[in-house]
């Protein structure tokens, strides 16, 4: 998640007792959950995965395009971005 306005991410006020965030280079627009995973999407095509929504892995979308949005449904995820960009989990 990515702070903004703040120079120190420990300064934030959403920044609980005893958590740690990571500057990350790009911006998230979208989120969903299911199937036990998160998925958040956001700028050049970023896409990261986690169970827990304290540890953050990075996949390869297959895009650099802009993605603004992320859902789950019948056991596929679907993401859509800028330029008419949708991307269909097998």
């Amino acid at each position: 998640m990515e702070h903004k306005g703040y120079q120190n991410p420990s300064d934030s006020p959403l920044l609980g007792a005893g958590e740690v965030w990571r500057w990350v280079s790009s911006s998230l627009f979208g989120v969903a959950h299911g199937d036990g995973r998160w998925v958040a999407v956001g700028e050049g095509g970023a896409t990261l995965t986690s169970t827990d929504t304290l540890n953050w892995q990075g996949v390869n979308s297959g895009t650099v395009h802009l993605l603004l949005g992320v859902a789950h449904g019948d056991g596929r995820w679907v993401a859509v971005g800028d330029l008419g960009v949708i991307l269909i989990s097998p």
